[in-house]
Order: structure tokens, then C-alpha cells, then sequence
């Protein structure tokens, strides 16, 4: 049986050799030799391609990713042909070799097809091409990864770059702060994480040259650029290129300006959704121009990173105990600008000097254009090209003009505006207002150019580095001296003849002598030297180029004579000179133009400036005389600022007297800045034909105190008559803070902008235009000792208009009854919002009051900006609240009611469609402050048996109250509680509670008022 098997087998395989594979055994030497030939001409197809490699790195190209496919295939075939060849060679024998034959004749015939067609795939129009731009190295990886303003910057550009909607990121930032160093630390990152396909990063700079950028993005896009192209043909060969990416990124660093990218051809403003870009810049007002999605503002370091980055690149010398104190002033000097703290710490980590480390601190605080350009040559270098782009002359001086003012002192842009006018950087060929705008204009360049910043004051300073810069800059090539807050006893010994611009503020110079040559001086700056008591007569004689004089906030008594020679002086300043009595000296001087007198002790006012344009003599308390005449005569005058100062002004018609009458105020026609107090009651009822239509910001207070608010308009009227007189009316209509005061005969607030007239449809004054508008403009009413006043105050007509009306303040008005009147709402219709920029009420010895708010249904919205309510010395009160009403104070933070005698509880349970309205325990939830004393009437605060969570209160005072039953406390009430000031014990023991625990809560920490 077992040879039959074996015959058997043998017969089927001779059998299946004969029908089907005969041929593969009889070609079996010739397809092997055949694929011998084949994989021969591959392996020649392969080194020949090598070759070219090796050749092309020489040139730093890459092999193409097609290449690099190609040659792992022909590795593999080359494997699988070695293998079969192995096989070949091991077949021994005749018998036992024809199946063994016949499979490898069979598998070398397809090998030869693969190797062909392995072949024919070589055939490339170009094996290599420039790499993709690699990942570039930083100046230190922990400059980025560890800085607080760093991170926030990247965690901002990170979100950006994942938001679908934002296609064109922004990020600014002053020279130096970093913007490339965070943009190559992003480009790493981004090359780790694959968010993109591509990122490409180039930079602009401000001497752009299109070809090499577009070179650069051609390279990193992974195509090679043609020579002899017009830019506009790589623009559009670029922009084609980049709408074939699916996911790309492009970062544009150091961008000056719109038009230096609009050739580039970056889509900036297309529809392609796989392309991103990111542009860096100094200026701010480029990311408006290009319109970009998002702006990121890179802020310098912050004092602890400033130190740290220092150490970092100082070393261990930063540490010795000699040096680290010097050392941490200076790394606080640099102002947290990287590229300052890098250089000066490089400089100093081989000096161990400490004179060398004392001197550079020196300089950095006290700097001369010598000392800083030796010590921070890049730095100045860097920084300058933000300077050198601000175009016009005017422009760049007004801008060095920063310097001249102390280190690290806030500056109030008006003051740099009255030197620029003196100066004429800002024309005055107009108006002084127009220069004021224009300087204004001026100030928002430089703070987009990320050369000023600015403080939340609004006031303006220079970054620490960038005033050494300016100093650099003005001292070399626009004649400043600057010495500033370093501590001078007298005037520089230094030769200053050719000098055009001297500060010498914020010393402890005591008395200036002689007589310095200074025939070139344009600009003189001595406030802050607080020291200075006598200035010699002759001092001024050798600088009559002067135009511009500020001896502010000095002792001085009186002025010398010589400052009468100054005739070309159109700027002087003054404030603050407690003890200046006497300003003759100055009276003719006929160029000038500003004469600011602030704080000081002048008695009387005489004149003689007739082109003058600006007159400040505000809080001169002394001031008991101004001459007949005198303002008059200041034809030229658009801003007159007398404010707690002179008001003893005489009324036209009464003749004789021996100061200014008013009337002479309002001839001022060229007037747009007006701050005048008037005592003369019979003022308000007088009228004049002035040009108070032209007042653009003004503060008239006719019988009343200052105001001492920012409002471009404030009025304080007192002892007016209705119906009120023309001038006041215009003023009425531009007023934003008004103070209405004993207007016996003023029935209610349609008279102030009616003109005093009645009506029986008050809705008619109202759809007026220009009462609207009034009304709209009106931020602050306080109205007191008004006893005509009666009814309602507000009705919805005019809350409906008093749209802006943050704070409303009534006193001593005995006869109204009601503040606000909601009740016709309902009957006309759902209404918007009524006073939802209302912040304070203040309602005092209102004794009439029976209601703040007259009606039920406030719309929604309403009242819901109102954090402080304080109420006193309303004898008909019953309740402050509704349970309806409290429910819309839902920024309430203080709650003030004192000597309210009827005063039952503050907030009661308000009835609707016959249902009691209870009031959620979550009512007040932003309320800190609750005062509630000698209220003897008062039984709860809230009628039903409700704890409030109140979870933000801080104090609450509880006193005078004998028949208050409870507190609306519970014990999870006020957790943040830390003062209770309340009766005495035996008061405290009759409360009744809901919860033992606040009680003893309360118990802890109460004080007997």
C-alpha cells in the first residue's frame, strides 16, 4: 500500500508538470538569469540616483519623499531577488528538484515583472529639493516656558490658532519685549504637536524685500522659485500655491506697516480655511489696518522674572553677596525688557567690579547719551527703529519731548501739549483746541507704536528703555540737556550755550544766580524743585529765545524782573508756587499764549495779554480782585479756568463796581473751556448774550461749590428763577452733572428744559429732538431745597429718556411724594429698560415720601446697574421695597437707611392677581454693606419668615431699632460676615431666630454701636 501511495504522488505531480507547468521547468536557467539581468539594471537604476542624493545634500537638499519611497522598494526587492537566488543555488539531485524548479522558475518570472516595474517608477523629473524651514533655536527655551507674560501671550495664541473663526492673529508688543523669540518658540512647538501641515515663519522687518520673503515661503511650501520673476508673478504663484495647502501656517515677524505685506501674496483677507497667519509687530495700529481677528499684546516681564532672566544670563556672579543687591536694582532698572536685561547682564557677568556694576546702574537711572549708548548700543539700535518710523519731524520731536520729564513719572498728556504749542510742534494756526487734538492724535500714534504707555489714570509715561533711547537721540541731535530727579543743589556746571532744551526738574536746586549764556534756549523746565526760593533778577537776560517757561511747583515770591525781557515767551506755567503773590512782571508779554497760575496766592489780576488762549488761575483763594476790563481784553482766550478761585463777579446793570463784571466773561467769543464760580445771586436770573453755544466743557457754578468731577459739563445752579434765562438754558441742554439748588418756584423737571413753560401734555417737550438729546446727555442730578417740587419727579416720559443718568441725588425737597413713576407703563405697551445705567440713589429728608417706585410692573431689566441706595429723614416711608421690585437690584452692594420714623419694614410682600409674591432667598446677591439705623418704627426687614443668602456680605449694622423683631438669617446666611455692629444684649436677646447657630454666629462678633 505505501508504494502505491508514493507512485501515486509521483504520478500526480508528472502529470500536473505536463499540463500545466512543463514550460516553467523547461525556461528554469533562463527566467533565473533572466532576473539576475533585471535586478542588475535596478541596482545601476539605484546608485545612479544615489549619486545625485549624495550630490544634492552637498547643496543642502533633501531627497524628495517620492525618492525616498522609491529606494525602501528597491531595498525590498533587492532583498526578495537575493533570496530566490539563495534557493537556486541549494537545488541538488534531478528527481527531487523538478517541483522545487518549476516554483522557483515561476517566482522568478513574477519577480522580473516587479523589478521592471520598480524600474519604470525611477524615472524622476527631480530627485531632491530644498528642506522645509527648520525648527529654530531660541535664545533660551526657559526665556519662554517659565515668564508669566510670556505664557499668558502663548496660552492666548494657542486658543487663537484652535478657534475655527480666527484666521489672522495680531501680536504687539514695544522693540525688545520678545515677539520673535515667542514666535520661534511657537514654530518648535507647533512642529511637535502637527496642528498644521506646514509652518512657515519669515521675517518682514522694516526694510522689506519681497524676493527674499518670497523666496523663503516658496523654500518652506516645498517648491523652488523662478529667477527673473516680477514680484507680482510670485505673488500670484504664491498665493496659488498656498490655497493648495490643506492646513497651513504662516508667521510674519517684525511687520511694519499694510502695504509691506500686501505684495507678499499671503491670502490675507480670502476664504481659504486651511491658511492661518500670524504677523508681529511694534505697532498696534497695524493690526487695525490689516483687520486682523484677534489681537495678543506681549507685556514685558514682570519684576520676579526680570530677576530670574538676569541671574539666568548673568550667572553666579548676580548671586555674591556684594553684587546681588546692586544686581537686582539694575535688573529692576531694565524696565522688564528682555533685550535689555540679556545685554546689560552679558556685559556685567565678567565684570566683578562692583564699581563697574554701581556705575552701570548709575547709568541706567540717571542716564547721559555718553553712558547709555556705550552700555546698550542693541538695545538703542533696536529700539530707534520704532522712533525712526514715526515719519514727520514734528512728530518725532513731540515725541522726544517725553524725556525731558522725570523717570518713572506719570505725565498728564496736557502738560506735553502746552510745551508742543510753545514750541509750535502742534500748529496753531487754528484754534488751540485743534492743536489739543492734533497733540491728542500724536499721543495715540506713539502708544500704538508701543513707544508711550499709558496708566490707568489716563496719564502717559516712557518705558524706562525707551527714554534712555530718546535721551540718546535728543541729546546728539536736538540739543537736550536733561537732568532730571538726580538730586542738583544748583545750575550745571556745563557749558549749555548751545543747548536748545533744558529739564532740570524734580531737584533740590534752593536759589539760581548769575546770569547763565543760553542765547539758544528754547525750553526751560525747572518744576519740582520744591527748594527754590530765589531766582536773581538778571537770571533770564541771555535766554531771550525762550518760549516755553515752567517753574512750577517752586517756592519762589515773586518772579524776577528779567522774565519781562522774555518776549518771546508763549508758554509759562506756574502751579503750584504757594507763595506767588505778584505776576506783574509778566503782564507785557504780548506772544503768550498759556498762563497757567494754578494753586497759587495772586491777588489781583491786571492783564495786558492780549493773544493769550489759555488763563488758568483756578484755586487761587486769594484771588479777591480782577480789575474791570481784564478778561474782557483777553479777545483771544478759548479756555478761562477760574474754579475755586475769583467769584465776586459783578451783575451787568449794577454799575460802579470795582471787579469784573460777568458780562465780560460771556463776550468772550472764541471761549470753549469755562470754569467759573459766581456768588452773585442775582446772576442766575440775568441773561447774556454770549456765546455759551460754543462751551465744549465747562463747570459753572452759580451760588454753589466746585464740582470735582471729570463731566464736560457741570452746572450747579442755586437761586435760579423759572422761567430760566437763555444762557442758562444752553447750558442746561449740554450740561452732564447738574445741581439744582433752592429754585423755590420749580415745579418739576420739564421746566429746566422746557424754559420754564407748563403743559398739559408733558410728552410734547419730550419727543423734542434737543430735549431728548439733553436728556440723553445727563449722567449725575442732584436737586435739593426745591419745595415746589411735588408729586412725582420722574415720570416714565422721562425716564424713557434719561437713558445715561448714573446717580440721582434729591435732599430737602419736603413736598414730593414719589421719586419714579411706573404705573402708565402697563398702559402703553411692554416698555425697554428703564435707567439700566442707574448706580446710586441718595434721597434725603425727603419728608412727603411715601414711595420710590410708583406702580408695580418694571420691566425688565430696569435698575439693574444700581449698587449703593441710601435713604434718610423719610418721615412717610412705610417700605423701601416690594417683594416684586428688590428682585430687579441684582448689583445692590450697599443698603444705607437711617431716621425713617414710619418705617415698618424694608421690604414688603407685594400682592398680584390677588396671590401674595414671596421673594426668593437669593435676593441682593452682590449686596456687602447693609446699614439700617433709628428706625423706631421698624418690626421686619422682611415681612415673611424668609432667610436671605446674602453670601457676599461683609457688615451690617443694626442699631436704633427697638421693635425689629428678627434678621433674615438663616445658618448658612453671610458666610463672609466679619462685622456686626448692633444694640446692646438685652436688645440682642429678644430677636427671634430660625437657627441657634447664627445667633451664636452673630453673638461672636457683634459690637455695641
Amino acid at each position: 500500500m505505501r508504494i502505491f501511495g508514493i507512485v501515486t504522488e509521483v504520478g500526480n505531480c508528472m502529470w500536473f508538470l505536463m499540463t500545466h507547468g512543463i514550460w516553467y521547468l523547461i525556461q528554469y536557467s533562463k527566467n533565473i538569469q533572466n532576473l539576475r539581468n533585471e535586478a542588475e539594471t535596478l541596482r545601476r537604476r539605484r546608485d545612479k540616483i544615489q549619486k545625485f542624493i549624495d550630490e544634492a545634500k552637498g547643496q543642502l537638499e533633501e531627497p524628495t519623499d517620492e525618492v525616498v519611497g522609491w529606494l525602501k522598494e528597491v531595498d525590498e526587492v533587492e532583498r526578495e531577488v537575493d533570496m530566490l537566488e539563495n534557493e537556486a543555488s541549494q537545488l541538488n539531485g534531478w528527481f527531487c528538484s523538478w517541483t522545487s524548479c518549476y516554483w522557483l522558475s515561476k517566482k522568478a518570472v513574477v519577480e522580473v515583472n516587479r523589478v521592471k516595474k520598480v524600474y519604470e517608477k525611477g524615472i524622476f523629473s527631480r530627485v531632491s529639493c530644498k528642506p522645509p524651514l527648520p525648527s529654530v533655536e531660541l535664545m533660551h527655551t526657559d526665556f519662554v516656558d517659565s515668564f508669566m507674560s510670556v505664557k499668558s501671550a502663548m496660552k492666548h495664541i494657542m486658543e487663537a490658532l484652535h478657534d475655527e473663526n480666527i484666521k489672522l492673529l495680531g501680536v504687539y508688543g514695544m522693540g525688545g519685549v520678545g515677539k520673535s523669540a515667542l514666535m520661534k518658540r511657537l514654530h518648535n512647538e507647533l512642529d511637535k504637536i502637527k496642528l498644521f501641515d506646514k509652518v512657515i515663519m519669515v521675517t518682514v522687518s522694516k526694510d522689506i524685500n519681497l524676493k527674499r520673503i518670497q523666496d523663503e515661503m516658496a523654500v518652506g511650501l516645498g517648491y523652488k522659485p523662478v529667477e527673473n520673476e516680477t514680484e507680482a508673478i510670485r505673488a500670484n504663484r504664491l498665493r496659488k500655491r498656498l490655497e493648495m495647502e490643506k492646513s497651513v501656517l504662516i508667521i510674519l515677524d517684525d511687520v511694519w506697516s499694510e502695504t509691506e505685506t500686501g505684495g507678499l501674496g499671503v491670502p490675507f483677507r480670502s476664504d481659504h480655511k486651511g491658511c492661518k497667519i500670524i504677523l508681529t509687530t511694534r505697532l498696534e495700529s497695524v493690526c487695525r489696518q490689516v483687520g486682523t481677528d484677534q489681537k495678543v499684546n506681549l507685556q514685558v516681564l514682570s519684576k520676579e522674572d526680570s530677576w530670574n532672566l538676569f541671574r539666568m544670563k548673568a550667572g553666579n556672579i548676580a548671586d555674591s553677596p556684594t553684587l546681588q543687591p546692586i544686581a537686582k536694582e539694575i535688573a529692576d532698572s531694565c524696565g522688564g525688557l528682555p533685550l535689555a536685561i540679556v545685554t546689560i547682564a552679558s556685559y556685567l557677568k565678567v565684570e566683578d567690579d562692583e564699581i563697574v556694576w554701581k556705575d552701570a546702574l548709575s547709568a541706567l537711572r540717571n542716564p547721559t547719551a555718553n553712558e547709555v549708548e556705550d552700555l546698550l548700543p542693541s538695545v538703542i539700535k533696536s529700539l530707534r527703529l520704532s522712533y525712526d518710523h514715526l515719519g514727520g519731524e514734528g512728530m518725532k520731536l513731540f515725541f522726544l519731548f517725553w524725556c525731558l520729564f522725570p523717570k518713572d513719572q506719570g505725565i498728564k498728556v496736557f502738560d506735553l501739549i502746552q510745551y508742543g504749542t510753545g514750541e509750535r510742534l502742534l500748529k496753531m494756526d487754528g484754534s488751540f483746541e485743534d492743536a489739543i487734538k492734533r497733540g491728542e492724535g500724536f499721543v495715540n500714534k506713539l502708544l500704538g507704536s508701543s513707544l508711550l504707555l499709558q496708566n490707568e489714570r489716563g496719564e502717559v509715561a516712557l518705558h524706562d528703555m525707551v527714554r534712555n533711547m530718546a535721551i540718546v537721540i535728543a541729546s546728539w541731535e536736538h540739543g537736550f540737556f536733561v537732568r532730571t530727579g538726580v538730586g542738583l543743589y544748583e545750575w550745571p556746571e556745563e557749558d549749555l550755550s548751545g543747548h536748545q532744551r533744558i529739564s532740570l526738574m524734580n531737584n533740590r536746586i534752593t536759589t539760581l544766580e548769575n546770569q547763565p549764556k543760553c542765547p539758544r534756549l528754547l525750553t526751560l523746565l525747572l518744576s519740582g524743585n520744591e527748594s527754590l526760593e530765589k531766582i536773581s533778577n538778571n537770571f533770564f537776560g541771555q535766554m531771550k529765545a525762550i518760549v516755553v517757561l515752567d517753574l512750577s511747583g517752586t517756592h519762589i515770591q515773586q518772579l524776577p524782573s528779567s522774565v519781562s525781557s522774555l518776549k518771546n515767551l508763549r508758554t509759562l506755567c506756574l502751579d503750584g508756587c504757594f507763595l506767588l503773590k505778584d505776576i506783574s512782571a509778566v503782564s507785557g508779554l504780548a506772544k503768550l499764549e498759556i498762563l497757567r497760575l494754578k494753586w497759587c496766592q495772586i491777588e489781583k489780576l491786571t492783564g495786558g495779554w492780549g493773544n493769550l488762549k489759555l488763563l488758568d488761575l483756578s484755586y487761587n483763594h486769594t484771588l479777591k480782585r480782577v480789575a474791570p476790563k481784564v478778561i474782557s481784553s483777553l479777545c483771544s482766550l478759548e479756555e478761562l479756568n477760574m474754579e475755586g478761585s475769583f467769584a465776586n463777579w459783578e451783575v451787568t446793570g449794577e454799575g460802579g463796581g470795582s471787579n469784573a463784571d460777568f458780562s465780560e466773561v460771556a463776550s468772550l467769543s472764541r471761549l470753549t473751556v469755562l470754569h467759573v464760580d459766581v456768588n452773585n445771586k442775582k446772576c442766575p436770573s440775568r441773561d447774556y448774550s454770549g456765546s455759551f453755544r460754543k462751551l465744549k466743557r465747562f463747570s459753572i457754578c452759580l451760588g454753589g461749590d466746585s464740582f470735582s468731577t471729570d463731566a464736560s459739563g457741570r452746572l450747579f445752579l442755586r437761586y435760579a428763577v423759572i422761567p430760566l434765562p437763555d444762557w442758562i438754558k444752553v447750558l442746561v441742554s449740554k450740561t452732564e452733572e447738574m445741581c439744582i439748588s433752592d429754585c423755590q418756584n420749580l415745579k418739576d423737571l420739564f421746566q429746566l428744559y422746557s424754559g420754564g413753560l407748563t403743559f398739559d401734555n408733558p410728552s410734547s417737550v419730550v419727543e423734542d429732538k434737543a430735549v431728548q438729546n439733553a436728556l440723553r446727555r445727563l449722567k449725575s442730578l442732584r436737586i435739593e431745597y426745591c419745595g415746589q417740587l411735588t408729586d412725582t419727579l420722574i415720570n416714565p416720559h422721562l425716564m424713557q429718556q434719561m437713558c445715561n443718568l448714573e446717580a440721582l441725588k434729591l435732599l430737602n425737597c419736603g413736598e414730593l411724594i414719589h421719586i419714579f413713576d411706573i404705573e402708565e407703563l402697563a398702559q402703553r405697551g411692554p416698555p425697554d429698560a428703564l435707567l439700566s445705567r442707574l448706580t446710586e440713589l441718595v434721597f434725603t429728608d425727603l419728608h412727603s415720601m411715601k414711595s420710590i417706585w410708583k406702580g408695580k410692573n418694571v420691566p425688565v431689566g430696569s435698575f439693574d446697574s444700581l449698587r449703593v441706595l441710601k435713604i434718610g429723614g423719610c418721615h412717610c416711608l412705610k417700605y423701601v421695597f416690594t417683594s416684586k421690585m428688590v428682585q430687579h437690584l441684582v448689583k445692590l452692594e450697599r443698603l444705607e437707611i437711617f431716621m425713617c420714623n414710619e418705617l415698618e419694614e424694608i421690604v414688603c410682600m407685594d400682592s398680584g392677581n390677588n396671590q401674595m409674591m414671596t421673594v426668593d432667598k437669593g435676593v441682593l446677591p452682590l449686596i456687602k454693606i447693609i446699614h439700617i439705623s433709628h428706625l423706631s418704627k421698624l418690626t421686619d426687614i422682611y415681612e415673611g419668615r424668609m432667610t436671605f443668602d446674602w453670601p457676599l456680605l461683609e457688615e451690617m449694622l443694626v442699631v436704633g431699632t427697638p421693635n425689629l423683631k428678627r434678621l433674615p438669617l438663616g445658618f448658612q446666611s453671610a458666610p463672609n460676615l466679619k462685622e456686626f455692629l448692633g444694640g446692646d444684649q438685652e436688645w440682642f436677646d429678644k430677636l427671634e431666630w430660625e437657627d441657634e447657630s447664627i445667633k451664636s454666629r452673630l453673638q461672636r462678633i457683634m459690637t455695641p454701636a
